[in-house]
């Protein structure tokens, strides 16, 4: 039987509610079990932020081989990005738009003026060791942890350098406590850690995405402390491998924990609300 695939994207949204975590992540093994779930939609947001992350990508590999990718050739491949999710998903899954974002040229313009505040606050005093690779250890036997970490960094202090895990986060909302991006960081730090880095510190790179009628607010940075986020990464991760395997063997989802407190729990942003499979919302109309 092939292992199954963790990523750790995905890892943040577990504690939040794993089911909903689960099923997103699992669609086809919750499918493969017999588990009904809405068509998949897909945020706006999130296609901005896939294209801004290519921008950001092509930049800080440039500076990693002592390079200065030009501005428009950063910008060009985002937007070519946001393009190619965009037809991609237009078909497969319904788009959910916001206030932010308006149409998509109003969502091009963005994406090419968050590239450039990116490359401007960033990219140009980076030290890349590591940029978007992709990392795999096993975590259990028949569970693998999968990351693509943006940005390994080497950092000057004082007392020598440091080797930074560096997030990048395009987001509408104060981030007011980084530590619920904790798993995620966690993850890319212990499957950075497999193949012999050392981190010393993780961060969140936080970009702000509003209207284009503001200015473009620059890059924020929010610390998180190592040692904390791989303890909650491994915490996550194991409970997450272990019920999944579960899973796949008796297709029960009730050991998945529910969460109808959060932010996320409507039918807007989850594929259970309202299925049978889901204690907290089961029966309510739509």
């Amino acid at each position: 039987m092939p292992p199954l695939v963790i990523r750790a994207s995905s890892l943040s949204a577990y504690p939040d509610c794993s089911l909903r975590t689960a099923a997103h992540s699992q669609a086809d093994l919750f499918a493969a079990k017999g588990v009904t779930l809405h068509p998949a939609r897909t945020n706006v947001g999130a296609l901005i932020g896939s294209g801004v992350h290519a921008g950001a990508e092509l930049a800080l590999k440039g500076r990693m081989n002592g390079e200065r990718v030009p501005q428009s050739t950063c910008e060009d491949a985002a937007i070519g990005e946001f393009r190619a999710r965009r037809e991609k998903e237009a078909g497969a899954a319904r788009l959910i738009v916001d206030e932010t974002a308006g149409d998509a040229n109003a969502c091009e313009r963005q994406v090419r003026r968050m590239v450039h505040r990116y490359r401007q606050d960033v990219v140009e005093t980076a030290r890349p060791l590591l940029v978007e690779r992709r990392l795999e250890a096993e975590v259990i036997d028949g569970v693998i942890l999968s990351g693509q970490g943006d940005l390994l960094h080497l950092d000057a202090t004082a007392t020598g350098d440091e080797q930074v895990v560096r997030d990048l986060k395009s987001t509408r909302r104060h981030m007011a406590q980084p530590m619920i991006h904790a798993p995620q960081l966690g993850g890319y730090s212990l499957l950075y850690r497999s193949r012999g880095w050392t981190p010393n510190r993780a961060q969140l790179d936080v970009l702000p995405r509003v209207r284009l009628e503001k200015p473009q607010p620059p890059v924020t940075t929010a610390p998180l402390a190592i040692a904390e986020t791989e303890e909650i990464a491994h915490a996550v991760v194991h409970d997450f491998a272990g019920k999944l395997l579960a899973f796949r063997e008796d297709g029960e989802t009730s050991r998945f924990l529910v969460n109808p407190r959060s932010f996320l729990c409507s039918q807007k942003f989850c594929r259970l609300y309202g299925k049978e499979a889901c204690p907290a919302t089961r029966g309510l109309k739509l």
